[in-house]
Order: C-alpha cells, then sequence, then structure tokens
C-alpha cells in the first residue's frame, strides 16, 4: 500500500493530523482491523507521511475553491506566481467561506467577522460534544 493510499484509506472513516511533530490518527475503534495495513504502512513511513501532510498539494490537485482563492490572489497582486503559492489550513479556507457566505446570503449584505480561530474552536467544541455546528453572524443571527 502507498503512503497516499494508506492516508486515504484512514481518511474515509476517520481523520489524519500532525501534531507535535506525530501522526495522529483517529477512526472508530471498530474499523481497526480493516485499517491495520494502512496504520502499519503509515507506521513504516511516518517521515515521509509527515512530509507529505506538511506540504501544500501541486496546484492540480487543489480543490475548485482554493483554485478560485488563487486565481483572487493572482489578480488582486498582478502577479500569476503569486496565486499559485497560496496555501491555506482548512480553518482560516473555511472562515473565508462563511463570510463569504454571510456577505452574499446574509441580511445586512456584509461579510462576516469570522477567524480561523472561531472555527477551530468551534470543530474543538463540537467534537467534545458531538453536537451539530451552529454558525451565528455578527448580528446574532443563527445559520
Amino acid at each position: 500500500m502507498t503512503i497516499t493510499g494508506a492516508l486515504n484509506t484512514i481518511r474515509r472513516v476517520g481523520a489524519v493530523e500532525v501534531s507535535g511533530g506525530k501522526l495522529k490518527l483517529r477512526f472508530p475503534e471498530s474499523e481497526r482491523a480493516a485499517l491495520q495495513p494502512a496504520i502499519d504502512t503509515l507506521r513504516s513511513h511516518k517521515d515521509e507521511a509527515l512530509r507529505l501532510l506538511s506540504e501544500p498539494p501541486p496546484p492540480e490537485r487543489w480543490p475548485e475553491s482554493l483554485l478560485d482563492m488563487a486565481d483572487e490572489v493572482a489578480v488582486l497582486s498582478s502577479d500569476i506566481e503569486a496565486g499559485r503559492q497560496v496555501w491555506t489550513s482548512w480553518s482560516e479556507w473555511k472562515a473565508r467561506c462563511l463570510n463569504r457566505l454571510f456577505h452574499e446570503q446574509g441580511v445586512t449584505g456584509k461579510p462576516g467577522c469570522v477567524t480561523a480561530a472561531t472555527v477551530r474552536h468551534g470543530e474543538r467544541s463540537n467534537r467534545r460534544s458531538g453536537a451539530p455546528a451552529v454558525i451565528r453572524h455578527a448580528s446574532g443571527k443563527m445559520f
């Protein structure tokens, strides 16, 4: 099994993250037996897996929304290459999308005030409580 294949296998039922230079795998214990080959692959190729998770993927593998953001950066900076150097964390990307959503769909027509820290806090809280996400606009309206 390849490292990329192992990462994808685990992500289908759980999550893979880097924390303090270590790989953290989260998945239902009931899936351990099925995931064992992927776990063994990542254990034996830990350094390569950490490198893959630390580096941004090439632009041709970016999701469509990230390509849009890269194009926007290129236009705003008048530098095509600057747009291709864009990489962002999940929480930064989600905050940007939420703010755009608030701007486009909200009552006031103004962008939201969601930050990456707010997204991280909300996701940590939701993981602990198991509660569905509630998003609140600066106006107090819940989505």
